[in-house]
């Protein structure tokens, strides 16, 4: 099995999305281009999502993280089918993803898609928050998971 730990503030609502909902993070506002490219790293490496990020948190009048991803178009069969969220924030990042490794044998591939470091090179995909994901992000996490990007992205 194939993971990516995935951040949800900065890869998925990078800051410009507080121009279009002032909200975004709390309201779970995500950027579509950051769904399509999200979408787009598991179709063609096989990998699933696991959410690294303070929105495992569960808060009241907060949509569910994982409702909120796919009703805004992630489709549900790329995240984790069972295990969705590491421990972060209460255990720091890399200790969280070391944590949700240690009880999963079956990874045999693994990549962070974060904002600020939480693993070493290879398995880091350092993103610009400004930015969030996007085609470079993709290009990234193939060369770490394996697998081909589209042709008209090359």
């Amino acid at each position: 099995m194939k993971i990516i730990f995935l951040d949800i503030d900065g890869p998925m609502i990078p800051s410009g999305m507080f121009l279009i909902h002032r909200n975004a993070s709390f309201e779970r506002q995500f950027s579509p281009l950051c769904i399509a490219v999200a979408n787009e790293m598991c179709r063609v490496t096989g990998a699933k999502i696991v959410l690294n990020t303070t929105h495992n948190r569960e808060l009241h009048g907060v949509p569910n993280i994982d409702q909120a991803l796919i009703q805004q178009g992630l489709v549900a069969t790329h995240l984790h089918p069972i295990d969705r969220h590491t421990r972060y924030p209460d255990l720091a990042r890399n200790l969280a993803i070391k944590e949700w490794l240690a009880q999963h044998d079956e990874v045999e591939e693994w990549v962070a898609v974060d904002d600020c470091q939480c693993a070493e090179a290879p398995n880091m995909v350092l993103v610009d928050p400004d930015c969030g994901i996007h085609t470079g992000t993709l290009y990234q996490v193939c060369a770490v998971l394996g697998g081909t990007p589209p042709l008209f992205l090359l």
